[in-house]
């Protein structure tokens, strides 16, 4: 990610027109976006679950699969 927000302020710094604004609207997106992989396990787990729950009721089938 470090090197992510290097070369992003490299190439915001060398164009013409960017202002500060322009800056700190991309390191706030990109920040935003460093944050949520944080719960990207989490987010894979809950998904394993609901796969894990949808094969045991068999949803569209109308019965529960004894466990």
């Amino acid at each position: 990610m470090a090197i992510l927000f290097g070369v992003t302020l490299t190439v915001l710094t060398l164009k013409n027109g960017v202002t500060a604004g322009h800056i700190y609207a991309v390191i706030t997106y990109l920040w935003t976006f460093a944050i949520s992989l944080d719960d990207m396990p989490r987010l894979v787990e809950e998904l394993s679950k609901l796969k894990d729950i949808g094969k045991r009721v068999e949803v569209g089938r109308g019965e529960a699969v004894a466990v």
